[in-house]
């Protein structure tokens, strides 16, 4: 199909003047220049006067180490809750801390605020679950409506409460208080149905409390608590977040049995009237005695390849390990040991069970080694590793590899004409022990490809937002998406199932918008015009033909006319011989000219303009009949 760009116009002199901005890197002496971000806005990391720098982003449920020098990060925080970044290098270390919200957090608790307090006259008390709230609304008028009530009482003059006249009843599908007399100062006391929680266990690590309050009533600061599992031993190993409004709260924690381990947190619920929280448990590792009860927590230790060894784990102890998924017998473990003493083997448990279900034997020191749950039966994600006829230290423990379960379809993309375009490509991996600093897009069509400039992991599920940035002579068609990730281990998951479509981007530029002669002579032919015009293509398509359509110009004060015929067009200046003649209001195909074939900004083309004229054309002004246009096409 022709793509077509009306782009000359031969009317009057136009002077073009080029603004060139030079950019000269500014760099800042504070990384970051706020303290509060809204979501998804950018925030970027000038790191260029820094060398061989470590960057450590602290996100509200997890963290991910970068390292590089000399070179700027574009962060993009996709999750509410406070940060922390920590750079460094050889020459400086700092921190820096900042809190992210969402767009309309503020403009919605302001809102709920304003809505909560136009009744000055009611005062809701101390709110908590499973226990009726009590409120106070002073009287001014005869009738008062009332939500569903438990029981009421007046409060005021001793003697008021009991001569006053009064009737509860229903009307219009409200309950309505009439009373006979008003006297100053006096109050009605009531309480409510409670606010309600609904659990459900999503995983040994995670829980979901919803928490919901009766119709029409919007309680404020509600106290909610739930029993946990005992698996954390101290608060930072915990998260309560709130889905709807995609932030962590703070919250307390309580170790009811003295046993070392949590099992009960709450919260304040700022409003409701239905609200969703999910508790996470973050720990993954704990060494446990020959009765399986809790010694330490050994996570930080196991969670990395890093030369960081465990305690030694004595004969007929326990590590219990917990895995992000569920494990099943077509999976395994795979431990990275040290023999201290003895010639040790490792039996695999299920929780708290006494079947073995597989065994480590044959030891290899500081190695990986690796056994599958082949006797397990249904699934679990919790597992008791008991150590027999030896003592053990331990580096690493994780489970199968990482799986790229899924990377979002995105729709068509439309380039930028003569710049970049950047966009977002999300994955989800399901798995442990990544290496998040290693998390990848790669798009890729035919021999062409692009990588992304950053990967953010945004949230406990462990999914990663990438940058992808695009050049406008990226070719059309359907670019592959390459996700990819690699656990601590070295070992490299991908995922390529996902196409998207670059569209076709037509975009043709032009230098000036006039051709122009400050004077010609008569009777003399191949008369350049003042300037040449650049096309520049700057779209994703190969333009093979160009064509232009000329018109008469016509002298303001004589009416004399230099014909169409008479303007000819060729690549190069100061020619004589082989332009292209004009047709009248005819598109005339330019074989001259070579075509913009390349993509990029070198695909030009220069168009050189010439015009003869007859003897005895007077002096006159010349413009064209109408405006000239010039035709690219595949």
């Amino acid at each position: 199909m022709n793509k077509i760009k009306k782009i000359a116009n031969l009317n009057v002199i136009i002077s073009c003047v080029l603004l060139i901005f030079l950019l000269i890197p500014q760099i800042s002496s504070d990384l970051i220049q706020k303290d509060k971000y809204v979501l998804n806005e950018k925030i970027k990391l000038d790191l260029r006067n820094i060398e061989n720098y470590k960057l450590k982003i602290i996100t509200p449920n997890n963290h991910y180490i970068l390292h590089g020098s000399n070179d700027v990060r574009i962060f993009e925080p996709n999750m509410a809750g406070k940060y922390k970044i920590e750079i460094k290098s050889n020459e400086i270390n700092k921190v820096y801390n900042f809190e992210v919200f969402k767009e309309d957090l503020y403009e919605k608790e302001r809102l709920f605020e304003q809505e909560t307090s136009l009744d000055k006259d009611l005062i809701q008390e101390d709110a908590e679950i499973n226990k009726p709230v009590k409120w106070r609304r002073r009287i001014r008028n005869k009738s008062t409506d009332l939500p569903k009530i438990i029981n009421f009482s007046f409060r005021g003059k001793s003697d008021y409460s009991k001569k006053i006249k009064y009737k509860l009843e229903r009307q219009r599908n409200k309950n309505v208080l009439e009373i006979d007399e008003i006297e100053e100062g006096v109050e009605i006391e009531y309480f409510t149905e409670p606010p309600r929680i609904i659990k459900k266990n999503l995983s040994s690590f995670k829980k979901q409390v919803e928490v919901y309050s009766p119709e029409n009533l919007h309680y404020k600061n509600i106290l909610v608590y739930t029993e946990i599992e005992e698996l954390a031993k101290n608060k930072n190993q915990i998260n309560v977040y709130w889905k709807e409004e995609d932030r962590y709260l703070d919250f307390e924690a309580f170790d009811l049995d003295s046993d070392g381990l949590i099992d009960k947190v709450e919260w304040i619920v700022p409003h409701l009237s239905n609200q969703t929280f999910e508790i996470i448990i973050i720990t993954r590792a704990e060494h446990r005695d020959e009765n399986r009860n809790f010694v330490s927590d050994i996570y930080d230790e196991l969670r990395l390849l890093d030369n960081v060894w465990s305690e030694i784990i004595v004969n007929d102890h326990f590590v219990r390990v917990f895995f992000e998924t569920n494990l099943t017998s077509k999976n395994d473990i795979t431990v990275f040991p040290r023999v201290v003493s003895g010639r040790p083997k490792i039996e695999v448990y299920e929780k708290d069970k006494n079947e073995i279900i597989a065994e480590f034997n044959n030891l290899e020191n500081n190695e990986y080694n690796k056994v599958y749950l082949t006797n397990l039966k249904g699934s679990q994600d919790i597992f008791d590793l008991r150590i027999v006829g030896g003592n053990i230290e331990f580096d690493h423990i994780i489970d199968p590899p990482a799986v790229i379960s899924w990377v979002e379809p995105i729709s068509a993309i439309t380039l930028n004409g003569g710049t970049t375009k950047q966009f977002y490509i999300r994955f989800n991996v399901s798995g442990d022990n990544l290496n998040a600093s290693t998390a990848k897009i790669e798009i890729s069509y035919n021999e062409e490809t692009r990588n992304s400039s950053s990967c953010v992991n945004s949230s406990s599920a462990n999914q990663f937002n990438c940058t992808i940035i695009m050049q406008f002579f990226d070719s059309a068609g359907s670019w592959n998406i390459n996700a990819s990730i690699q656990n601590t281990t070295g070992s490299i998951e991908t995922n390529n199932s996902i196409n998207f479509t670059v569209n076709a981007l037509d975009y043709v530029s032009q230098d000036i918008s006039a051709i122009s002669w400050a004077s010609v002579t008569s009777g003399t032919n191949d008369q350049e015009a003042a300037a040449a015009m650049v096309l520049t293509n700057g779209g994703n398509q190969n333009y093979t033909n160009i064509s232009i359509k000329g018109f008469d110009a016509t002298g303001a004060s004589n009416g004399e006319v230099i014909f169409a015929e008479n303007f000819s067009v060729d690549p190069d200046t100061s020619q004589t011989v082989g332009q292209t003649y004009m047709n009248n209001n005819t598109y005339t195909d330019v074989s001259v000219l070579n075509g913009l074939t390349n993509y990029g900004s070198s695909s030009t083309e220069n168009i050189y303009f010439y015009v003869d004229t007859t003897f005895g054309l007077r002096a006159d002004t010349f413009t064209s009949d109408s405006s000239w246009s010039i035709l690219v096409s595949t």
